[in-house]
């Protein structure tokens, strides 16, 4: 049997385009927390962010300046989480969500408030010096005993009241 080197394991859990942790990866983490919020009776949040990225005037992306634009996404929202116990995933084409374990929704304002002052922060520069702007709509929930995973990502993206161009 071959070994299973680290390398191995980053490429079945992560998003080559962000980063960021993958979908299934996500879920799977999603289901685990939920348990473990109610057995031990801990505040559980969750942010979703949906975005689009477009160029000046509205032109469309090249494959080129997509792929920049996911991994300066995935860079800038991974660094924003609480490294220790947050978790960053991307779980649909520009769309990514973060667990947020010990973490009430009102405390999930902070997050997002860092989230978009980082994204503020950081030019979507391009090589020829063009600017790329970023739609984000951005929705935060609390877990509470009728939630599973798939009805806590729900109410999460229909509580999105946060929109903002970057």
């Amino acid at each position: 049997m071959a070994d299973i080197t680290d390398k191995d394991i980053e490429s079945a859990i992560l998003d080559s385009s962000t980063g960021l942790y993958n979908s299934p990866y996500f879920m799977r983490r999603l289901r685990m927390m939920i348990s473990c919020s109610r057995r031990h009776k801990f505040p559980l949040g969750i942010i979703l962010i949906n975005f689009n990225v477009y160029g000046e005037s509205g032109r469309s992306l090249s494959h080129e300046e997509q792929n920049f634009v996911l991994n300066t996404i995935g860079r800038v929202i991974g660094g924003s989480v609480r490294w220790d116990s947050d978790l960053a995933c991307s779980i649909e084409e520009n769309k990514i969500g973060i667990i947020l374990p010990y973490c009430k929704k009102e405390e999930a304002g902070i997050v997002i408030n860092r989230v978009l002052n980082n994204l503020k922060q950081d030019d979507l520069l391009i090589k020829d010096g063009s600017r790329l702007f970023l739609s984000l709509k951005i929705g935060s929930s609390s877990l509470d005993l009728s939630h599973d995973a798939l009805s806590f990502l729900k109410e999460a993206e229909d509580n999105a009241n946060i929109i903002e161009t970057i």
